[in-house]
């Protein structure tokens, strides 16, 4: 249910930005992941505190599988405005001479 209230208000946030003719603040970023429950991933070994046994992490974006196949993460295809709103925050910052830069999580 938190998800879905994080993806809810992040599409009002897009929204917002467009209709106002505004990039999206870092607000907007931070009352978002905020709002959003990150996912107790216990098979982060390589970022994980000496004594922890868990780290809150998420991919968003693209993923290359164990086979090579690269695909849309899950949280990706339920929470689509969260990824939007966080693409858009960086291409929004990137210098002119930077605008085709392409990137994923």
């Amino acid at each position: 249910a938190k998800r879905r209230l994080a993806q809810k208000e992040a599409k009002e946030r897009l929204e917002a930005a467009e209709k106002e003719g505004r990039i999206i603040t870092d607000e907007d970023v931070y009352l978002t992941l905020k709002r959003w429950p990150f996912f107790r991933n216990p098979w982060r070994q390589n970022v994980m505190p000496e004594g922890m046994e868990t780290v809150f992490s998420d991919t968003l974006g693209l993923l290359r599988d164990r086979q090579g196949d690269i695909h849309l993460t899950a949280p990706t295809r339920r929470y689509p405005q969260v990824a939007e709103l966080l693409a858009r925050w960086l291409t929004d910052r990137l210098p002119e001479d930077c605008r085709s830069f392409k990137f994923t999580s």
